[in-house]
């Protein structure tokens, strides 16, 4: 009897050892299983970002032209090609407003305020001269105000929701009391008047002469009277 309970008790060990055996299979297979699942959800967030990226691409805007203007709408400056015609003045302790006109790719306006798709924003661009200018924008519009004098740079920004869909090349824009571009032309006219009567007075110099020359002339009869 004592040695077929040991021949049980043998069995019973062998039995257990195999179930031991094939639980950890089932746990391993399970384990591959359950890691796996992560590897598809992973997968499938990346696809996710591969579409946003493509509709932010997808919503970019071409600017073909930009044009700043005054408050009044008059032209300030514009683009051409990579540089700009013309500068911001604005003078020391005063506020000036400047408008744009974003032009696409196809030659259309593109609308610009605070419930329009994008909105007009400035800075002071990189490398420039802080301090001499402050700039508040209002959807349609910036402010620029004068703080101090001097000459800085600044960009114009195609806003769209938290980005920039376009910057503009650096534009001067300089602060100071008084601005006397008008002054300088209107001396170049008064130097052009001078010129003029410089050459009134060459013209008299002229005539006179030729009277001289009559008067020459006149002489020249009396004399062949008096022989006569």
């Amino acid at each position: 009897m004592a040695r077929t309970r040991r021949e049980l008790l043998k069995l019973s060990g062998g039995v257990l050892a195999a179930a031991a055996v094939a639980g950890c299979t089932d746990g391993g297979e399970e384990g591959e299983a359950e890691e796996g699942e992560p590897e598809d959800e992973g997968e499938d967030d990346h696809d996710d970002e591969e579409d946003d990226h493509d509709d932010d691409d997808h919503d970019h805007v071409e600017v073909e032209g930009l044009e700043i203007v005054d408050g009044d709408g008059e032209e300030v400056a514009y683009i051409h090609g990579d540089h700009w015609h013309g500068e911001l003045q604005v003078p020391i302790d005063e506020t000036v407003e400047y408008g744009a006109v974003f032009v696409d790719e196809e030659g259309e306006e593109i609308p610009l305020g605070e419930d329009e798709e994008y909105e007009l924003d400035a800075e002071v661009a990189e490398g420039a001269q802080e301090g001499i200018v402050g700039i508040e924008p209002h959807g349609d519009h910036v402010d620029v105000t004068g703080e101090e004098e001097g000459l800085t740079e600044v960009v114009f920004l195609l806003w769209h929701d938290d980005h920039a869909d376009y910057e503009s090349p650096p534009i001067d824009a300089e602060v100071a009391e008084e601005f006397d571009d008008e002054d300088d032309h209107g001396h170049d006219h008064d130097d052009e008047d001078d010129h003029g009567h410089d050459d009134e007075h060459d013209h008299d110099d002229d005539h006179d002469h030729g009277h001289d020359d009559d008067d020459h002339g006149h002489d020249d009869d009396h004399d062949h009277d008096d022989d006569h």
